[in-house]
């Protein structure tokens, strides 16, 4: 029986017609989630949202509803009122799960609670660190900060240059775990592809993309890949 939880990143853009059949190879490629990584189209509005929900429930897949930041490798940088009046929609067309990163929520000076109100969504705070490692030092205050904001998940993604940040990775997700709190631990680049696989049975959620050109950060695997690494 699988205990595992696979994510699969899929970019959004205007052909919804192309992004329905996206979702349809996601789940017969045996995605439990697929995350819609709004940020690569500049022009979504709430309209467009309320489609996407209506695309993911007809496919009858969870979703996860993501504006990534340049910053923490977005495709479009939203400004602070775009991205706080999207994100309060998609709060209340209850997408599955909403991923917010963790200096958004601290600039809104909110905690999760306060953000859902009655939303059923469930809220994934991450940190992405795209150029350099953290130290374990460093996670660990990361998951302080993110802990203290109540989320339903937390995320911590860094770029890996040695098998220490790996270790350190993995070791975060353990210890999180064994606090009783959700976490997702990713160690980012081609020297964390490993470090991805190890994680897998611990994490919440672990994230593969489409193919090459979906790809969302460096190290990814394809799904199809995961699947032949697995038979």
């Amino acid at each position: 029986m699988k205990k595992f939880r696979i994510v699969v990143s899929i970019f959004v853009d205007r052909n919804f017609e192309k992004l329905k059949e996206k979702l349809k190879i996601a789940k017969l490629e045996g995605a439990d989630v697929v995350e819609l990584r709004a940020d690569s189209y500049p022009e979504i509005t709430e309209n467009d949202l309320l489609k996407l929900k209506e695309i993911s429930n007809n496919i009858k897949i969870p979703v996860i509803f993501t504006l990534r930041s340049r910053e923490e490798g977005g495709k479009h940088n939203f400004s602070f009122e775009e991205k706080l009046k999207l994100t309060e929609k998609a709060l209340n067309l209850n997408f599955d799960y909403l991923d917010i990163e963790l200096k958004f929520l601290e600039k809104l000076k909110k905690n999760v609670p306060d953000l859902k109100g009655d939303s059923r969504a469930k809220i994934i705070l991450s940190f992405h660190n795209l150029k350099g490692a953290e130290t374990l030092e460093g996670l660990r205050g990361l998951k302080k900060r993110m802990l203290n904001l109540k989320p339903d998940i937390g995320k911590l993604a860094v770029f890996s240059r040695s098998e220490k940040t790996n270790q350190d990775v993995l070791k975060i997700i353990k210890e999180t775990k064994r606090e009783g709190k959700n976490i997702i631990g990713i160690a980012m680049g081609e020297k964390g592809r490993d470090a991805r696989l190890k994680a897998i049975p611990e994490n919440y959620f672990s994230y593969f993309c489409l193919n090459e050109k979906e790809k969302t950060a460096s190290g990814q695997m394809s799904l199809a890949e995961f699947n032949c690494l697995k038979n």
